[in-house]
């Protein structure tokens, strides 16, 4: 009837009390159903890279909204809202957290192991392929099982010197002393590929184990000059094994043997 009456809008408004924004609307369609609320455009902050590193995230960790949208603001998009993070976790069907934990029922007896501060868990999530990349990028990430603290790097391939570089800048921004990392699946059956591996020297590859990355602080630690006796406390080795390990690494070694030879030139 509004779309078929010759009538000026303001007596068709007044006819079916309606204003008269809404006898132009429906005399401008074709149709006469209603359609869907949903803005054409969702407004986010977002990009499409960012949204699937979001995800990753939620599904590796479990993380509660607040939690997740402090993780996001400093590493990925510092201007993402509350809300609008709510509205991403739903839109991939995320938004309830306690359907994404695991159905498995708890055992009756036995103590939950508690951890301090310092125990890390590294994980490895590969990304979804976006549609302006030629490649796949490789999530890396660590949380403290104490304190739920999270650091978070994007490299777009996953190798050794990657992993070198993670966890060195990891050593700088943790908040706590690193005292164990773990590299163990965190969350079975949640698709999370874990892969932290090194040249074995035979051609093939083999397992980054926690005293590897010790052996690697440690070294890193001797080579800027790190005082021994702090070096042997600090990561719980005996000084007479840091000495006869490390000792190499320093740029103090030898130091007096070579001025002695340059004084005598």
């Amino acid at each position: 009837a509004i779309q078929a009456s010759t009538d000026p809008a303001w007596m068709v408004a007044e006819r079916y009390g309606i204003s008269e924004q809404t006898v132009w609307k429906w005399q401008g369609r074709d149709d006469v159903h209603d359609r869907s609320h949903t803005p054409h455009r969702l407004q986010t902050t977002l990009t499409p890279a960012q949204e699937a590193v979001a995800v990753a995230l939620r599904k590796a960790l479990l993380l509660p909204l607040d939690d997740l949208l402090a993780v996001v603001r400093e590493f990925l998009n510092p201007h993402v809202s509350r809300s609008g993070l709510d509205r991403c976790l739903r839109r991939h069907g995320l938004g309830n957290l306690r359907a994404l934990k695991p159905k498995d029922p708890k055992p009756a007896h036995g103590s939950v192991k508690a951890y301090a501060p310092g125990s890390l868990h590294i994980d490895i999530k590969y990304l979804p392929q976006m549609a302006d990349e030629d490649r796949r990028r490789y999530l890396f990430l660590a949380i403290d099982r104490a304190t739920r603290w999270v650091f978070v790097r994007i490299y777009p391939a996953q190798t050794a010197a990657n992993a070198q570089r993670f966890l060195r800048d990891l050593q700088r921004a943790a908040p706590m002393k690193i005292t164990r990392v773990l590299a163990e699946e965190l969350a079975a059956g949640q698709g999370i590929e874990i892969d932290l591996t090194m040249p074995d020297g035979k051609g093939g590859r083999k397992y980054i184990t926690p005293h590897v990355l010790k052996h690697t602080a440690i070294t890193w630690a001797v080579q800027r000059g790190a005082f021994l006796p702090d070096v042997a406390s600090y990561f719980s080795t005996s000084l007479e094994t840091i000495e006869r390990v490390y000792w190499h690494h320093s740029p103090d070694h030898q130091r007096s043997a070579v001025e002695a030879m340059d004084r005598r030139k």
